[in-house]
């Protein structure tokens, strides 16, 4: 995105990624994406993400996604 169209990615597009994870169920890709995420996600973006794990049956994030929220 930078390289090519000399865009900075900002946090809302990072957000904007997390949704389309959450809405297409790629729970793997969204841990992967989540934990290589440049800024810490923000509190809204992190209860998403929980309740969808927890939906889905996949506890793969819960913990850490739990953690920073007690940060």
């Amino acid at each position: 995105m930078s390289a090519e169209y000399y865009v900075i990615p900002q946090l809302e597009h990072y957000e904007s990624m997390i949704e389309l994870f959450i809405i297409k169920a790629y729970m793997d890709e969204l841990e992967a994406f989540v934990h290589n995420m440049p800024f810490k996600p923000t509190v809204p973006v992190l209860k998403k993400v929980i309740n969808t794990y927890k939906e889905h049956g996949h506890s793969g994030l819960e913990e850490w996604v739990v953690e920073r929220l007690n940060e």
